[in-house]
Order: structure tokens, then sequence, then C-alpha cells
């Protein structure tokens, strides 16, 4: 890219990043003249004429306003405009046979997060062994997600406790802390397993 006044720089001088920018001057460039600022530019405060407007507007026909590429809808930018398949299941080369396990699969549904948000909200993101408010909160059922599959999305089945209280005293011990649970239900007047 070729700069007027150029050739001002002397033999052992360099461009350096670190330079200060100054009106007029290229800032990585210490002393070379080449961006026009404000009123240095010849064109500033001029207009074009409307017949260069008509014969800019008349090239730019057809042409599109940014340099990047339209995708239309359908298209995308990896497969060069051509229409993006909806390759799912057998079709997809990652297939392996359906294998992801159930828990993951209800533990990731929508239903199961909606139950989640409904818990924590009830509780208002308190743990109900300890008291503190917010942190790592787990929303725990109260009678097991294993052993109860028809109480897995019920509201009442769950309470809030956080992520310590879990696993110093609730982990391996459900069924000890289960009365605990839904007697803290009971005090807080919520009837246990209405939705």
């Amino acid at each position: 890219m070729n700069f007027p006044n150029s050739g001002q720089f002397q033999k052992g001088e360099h461009c350096s990043p670190s330079t200060e920018f100054k009106k007029g001057h290229i800032p990585w460039c210490k002393g070379m003249k080449g961006l026009y600022s404000g009123s240095d530019n010849p064109f500033y405060g001029k207009k074009h004429s409307k017949e260069t407007k008509r014969t800019l507007r008349e090239a730019l026909k057809g042409k599109s306003n940014s340099p990047k590429t339209e995708f239309q809808k359908g298209q995308s930018p990896w497969n060069k405009g051509k229409k993006q398949l909806n390759i799912s299941k057998e079709k997809h080369w990652n297939w392996q046979g359906g294998i992801t396990k159930l828990n993951h699969k209800i533990r990731t549904s929508l239903e199961y997060k909606k139950w989640r948000k409904n818990i924590f909200t009830r509780d208002d993101f308190t743990c109900q062994i300890c008291g503190r408010r917010g942190g790592e909160l787990r929303a725990n059922h109260i009678k097991k997600f294993v052993d109860y599959p028809e109480l897995r999305f019920v509201k009442n089945n769950g309470i809030t406790i956080c992520r310590d209280c879990d696993i110093r005293w609730v982990l391996y011990h459900e069924k000890e802390w289960e009365s605990y649970f839904l007697f803290n239900l009971l005090t807080r007047q919520i009837s246990q397993y209405s939705d």
C-alpha cells in the first residue's frame, strides 16, 4: 500500500505500534502522513453532485451493501450457500444408535428444568438445611428419583439444598432425611405431593 509522503522515512527508521497517534498521521507508523483527518482531507465538507450520485447509484445497482456475502434463509456460510440439510439420528455421521442414558435424557429435559426452577422459586433460593441463600443449589427429590418415577416432576417432592449440605449430610442418607424434608414442607403449609 502506498501512502503519500512515504519517502520521508530516513534510513534506520521503522514503524512501531507503540508510537503516539498524532493528527493526520498513521498511528502505527511514526511521522508517516497517510490518513486524512478533519480539514486535512481535500474532500472535507464537499458533497457529491446529483450527476455523480446518479452514476454511483447505477454502478452499484444489484450489488450487496455489505462486503460480506448475504445468506438467504436456510443457507449457511460453511456450505457456501447450499441448502442446509436437517440431518438427525441415523443420518448424522456421529450417530451411535441412541446410547444416551434415560437418566440423562430426563434430567436434561425441559420438564425437569421447569420442575427444578419451581422448587428453587418456592424455597426462595435458600438451602432448607443450613438456611444459606444462593450459592450452588440443588433441587433434591424427597422420595428418591430412581425409586419413585411417578413423583419425579411433582413440585412438592423436591426441596432446595446447597451443594455443601448435600455432600456433607444428605448424600447416601436420603431415607433418613426424608421425614425432615416432609416436616419442613408441612411447617410451611405446603401439602405433600400435590402439584
